[in-house]
């Protein structure tokens, strides 16, 4: 496998531009063979036999690491979606995850995840992810209420938490894949409004709440 390795490509180049405003945004390599590829140093050691990094020193800074390894992290599954996107918690926090394959891994799993570090929004994630199925006992991953100041300054990003509050509003629309419908609850809490999404199986029971109602919501 070329994942991990320090490679030289051979292929042709490509700049991409936002031209309304003159922007340079990428330049791409497209290489259609897999002899364009050589690898110059493989990956230096398997991230799975390194120890677990806690999910909240996944962005620090540590010694002896580069940009380009792949880090080593382990958690209990507390969001899976289509296509291979999935959020992880241990005891420091939460983490979305961007798996290599679209294959889904149920909540409640305990998991082990090497990826490669990256941003969206000043906030850490793990792409191209591998993932192999813990070797303990997956511990049960609690909802903790999470007090409105916190989230409005950031905390508790990826993490499972519980809000209150009156039901506003609620509408639906398909899902991404068939057999799927997503439910949007618009809620009025404490200091803050925000929308509740789930997914629905079409042929499985509704969740029919009044509007108006007041509710608590884990996720």
């Amino acid at each position: 496998s070329l994942v991990g390795s320090r490679v030289q490509v051979r292929g042709t180049t490509a700049s991409h531009y936002l031209s309304s405003l003159r922007h340079l945004t990428s330049v791409a390599v497209y290489a259609p063979r897999p002899e364009d590829f050589t690898v110059i140093e493989p990956e230096a050691v398997d991230p799975f036999t390194q120890p677990l990094i806690p999910v909240n020193r996944v962005a620090q800074y540590r010694r002896g690491r580069h940009a380009e390894q792949r880090v080593h992290v382990g958690g209990v599954v507390t969001l899976s979606r289509a296509g291979g996107e999935m959020f992880i918690q241990d005891d420091s926090g939460g983490i979305r995850i961007i798996r290599a394959d679209s294959a889904a891994s149920p909540v409640g799993t305990a998991v082990e995840v090497a990826g490669f570090v990256e941003y969206e929004g000043h906030l850490p994630l793990l792409r191209d992810a591998v993932i192999r199925r813990g070797a303990e006992k997956p511990a049960q991953v609690v909802a903790r209420v999470a007090p409105v100041s916190q989230i409005l300054r950031g905390d508790h990003y990826g993490e499972l938490i519980t809000l209150q509050g009156r039901l506003l509003d609620r509408t639906t629309r398909p899902g991404d894949i068939d057999a799927e419908m997503v439910s949007s609850w618009l809620v009025q809490g404490d200091g803050i409004t925000f929308t509740v999404e789930q997914v629905e199986n079409t042929a499985g029971a509704k969740l029919d709440i009044p509007i108006g109602s007041i509710v608590s919501v884990d996720g």
